[in-house]
């Protein structure tokens, strides 16, 4: 009081300021709690999205990887097919066609759902869009299981069935190459889109 006294100032506008000052203090701390609040809800939104599309582009890789694996297997089995004393017998016929028949069906479901989980965060150029490519690697290897199963029920001589073999087997070594090429840039350009983060 005796400051108030000393500095002519009403007591009720010395009253008011006092509210007024702490209001705007409150209001202040308010403000900048809701930045704060605003803040981290984007980094949080950044960082689900950044982890989704980390998991998609994981498991892009790990189908893209296990496509490259599975082809290279696949190049045991051509090489006794190539091999002219190898006989196919109807049961190993059934189970190659059955293997075929499974690894497409596979190959075919999981490649939809990986590449919608890709369009979501980024834009794939054409050139990516090679999974017709497996299929088709995969209706030669079909064919290939077609032919030695004519071949057992001798519908197609031997040279016939080898010279169609061949055929197929060169044209398959062609697009496990593409595949592969393919594929391997793909992994690169999916690197690059994360590389986006830490810059």
């Amino acid at each position: 009081m005796i400051l108030l006294e000393s500095t002519n100032i009403p007591p009720s506008i010395a009253l008011y300021s006092a509210l007024i000052g702490s209001a705007s203090g409150i209001l202040v701390s308010q403000v900048f709690d809701i930045i704060k609040l605003k803040k981290k809800h984007k980094l949080n939104l950044q960082k689900e999205f950044f982890s989704r599309k980390l998991d998609a582009f994981e498991k892009t890789v790990i189908f893209w990887t296990n496509v490259q694996n599975m082809l290279q297997g696949l190049e045991m089995t051509l090489k006794s097919i190539r091999n002219p004393d190898h006989y196919f017998d109807e049961q190993v016929t059934k189970k190659i066609l059955d293997a075929i028949t499974k690894d497409y069906t596979d190959i075919n479901d999981k490649v939809k759902d990986i590449y919608s989980s890709l369009r979501l965060y980024i834009d794939i150029p054409k050139e990516y869009y090679f999974s017709h490519k497996v299929m088709e690697y995969f209706n030669l290897y079909g064919e290939l299981g077609l032919l030695i199963e004519s071949a057992n029920k001798k519908e197609i001589q031997e040279k016939e069935l080898r010279k169609e073999l061949e055929k197929r087997i060169q044209k398959m070594d062609e697009i496990s190459k593409i595949i592969d090429s393919k594929a391997s840039e793909f992994i690169n350009l999916l690197r690059y889109e994360l590389e986006k983060f830490y810059y």
